[in-house]
Order: structure tokens, then C-alpha cells, then sequence
């Protein structure tokens, strides 16, 4: 064989080899074409047929008089949506019930779903939350009744009823007792003293004081048993 002729088989397997070649990628590239085309076929399937708009909120906390209306766990307090098409639209209120509305102080975010504020009336509640989703479809829609309960601030004071105060001795300082009270804040509270004995009206023994800050102090002057409750008659906001 020749020179030349060698060169020519020479050309011709490598022109096959490479039209062989050719054809393998774009058999490759129609096949991964096709895959795509199902995975997004896949995907506008799963959208025209979203799961159930759901307000899966069935409750909410109580809000406390003149506190930032929080969770047990100081967090938002949140009305949760699931299925449908984000993003979604919050709003008070039905197609049934236009008046509807939240306590006074509180707002929900028509983003969110937040609800937020410091409540500023006491009393029960009751309310449509509703909510839509970016679909235009009947479905795209739901609402929930909820309700929202204000009660007043309770404090926990101590020492409490159930923890004895120290005895006192005649013409000897008194051990002070200083009264606390916690589960409020941003109040403060004015102490009084109470007879609880209806046969002995003294509400303390004899020689001794309890200050409006909550201290108990000063010499007792008498034996004496006596009963009393402390409490606080009136708080202001501060």
C-alpha cells in the first residue's frame, strides 16, 4: 500500500469515527432534552393541582390587658396556612361576616398572618380570620373562627400565704420581710395591709409597719398573734 493511499484510509476512519461520535451526543442531547421536558410537564402538573388551602390554626392565647400580645414562649403569635399557591393574603373578616374584627390594640399582618399589638380592652373575642392565594381558582380561599380572650395581669407575690413569716420579739428589731411581686412587668404596685381575723381588727401586730414599696419592719410592742394578708390595692403603668 502506498503512502498515499494509506493517508486516505487513514482520513476516512477518523471521518467515521467521528460522525459516529456526533451521533452518540445528539442522542444524548434529545434524551436529557426529553427528561427536562417531563421534569417541568411534572412540575405545572403538581401547580394546577395544589393541595387544599387550610387554616390550620384552631386556637389562639389569651392576650393580656396592656402586655404585647405574645406566645407562653414570648414569641409571635402566628395564624398558620398550609397548600394552595403562595405568596397569600391575610384579612379579618368573611364574606359572611364583614364586621369582623380583633380586640382592641391587636393587628394581623395581611402578609404574614402576624398577629401583634398590646391589648387595651378586656373581654372575649370572637372573629373570622380569612386568607387567599395567588391562584384564581374558587379553591384560593378559606377562613377560620378564632377568638381572642384579654384578661388582667395576675402577679405572683412573694413570700406567699403559704410561707410563714418569722416570729417577732417584743421591743426587738423585726426580721424585715420585703414583698415582691413578679409576671407583670412594667407595673408598679402600692401594698396595703389587711385584717383577715374578724375578732381582731389590728391588722399587724403591734410596733410594726409595712411600707407601700412592700417592706415589713419596725419593733413589735406586744405579743400578739396576728393575721393579716398583704396586698396591692392599686398598680400603675409605668
Amino acid at each position: 500500500m502506498t503512502h498515499a493511499s494509506l493517508c486516505k484510509k487513514t482520513y476516512e476512519i477518523i471521518r467515521w469515527f467521528l460522525r459516529l461520535k456526533a451521533r452518540e451526543t445528539l442522542a444524548m442531547g434529545v434524551a436529557a432534552g426529553i427528561s427536562l421536558l417531563f421534569v417541568a410537564a411534572g412540575s405545572l402538573l403538581g401547580q394546577s393541582n395544589p393541595p387544599p388551602l387550610t387554616i390550620t390554626t384552631t386556637s389562639l392565647p389569651n392576650g393580656i390587658l396592656e402586655l404585647p400580645y405574645l406566645t407562653s414562649q414570648q414569641g409571635t403569635v402566628q395564624v398558620n396556612v398550609t397548600g394552595g399557591v403562595p405568596p397569600y393574603f391575610w384579612f379579618i373578616g368573611s364574606d359572611s361576616n364583614t364586621s369582623s374584627v380583633l380586640p382592641p390594640g391587636l393587628q394581623l399582618n395581611g402578609s404574614t398572618g402576624a398577629i401583634t399589638g398590646t391589648p387595651t380592652a378586656l373581654g372575649n373575642t370572637l372573629f373570622n380570620v380569612s386568607v387567599s392565594d395567588s391562584s384564581d381558582s374558587d379553591s384560593g380561599f378559606t377562613y377560620r373562627d378564632l377568638q381572642i380572650s384579654v384578661v388582667p395581669c395576675t402577679p405572683t407575690f412573694s413570700p406567699s400565704s403559704a410561707s410563714p413569716l418569722p416570729p417577732g420579739d417584743v421591743n426587738t428589731s423585726y426580721p424585715q420581710v420585703n414583698f415582691t411581686e413578679s409576671g407583670c412587668p412594667g407595673f408598679t404596685y402600692t401594698y396595703t395591709e389587711q385584717a383577715v381575723d374578724p375578732f381582731n381588727p389590728n391588722n399587724l401586730p403591734p410596733g410594726l409597719k409595712l411600707s407601700t414599696s412592700g417592706t415589713l419592719s419596725e419593733n413589735p410592742a406586744a405579743r400578739e398573734l396576728s393575721a393579716f394578708c398583704s396586698r396591692p390595692p392599686t398598680k400603675t403603668k409605668t
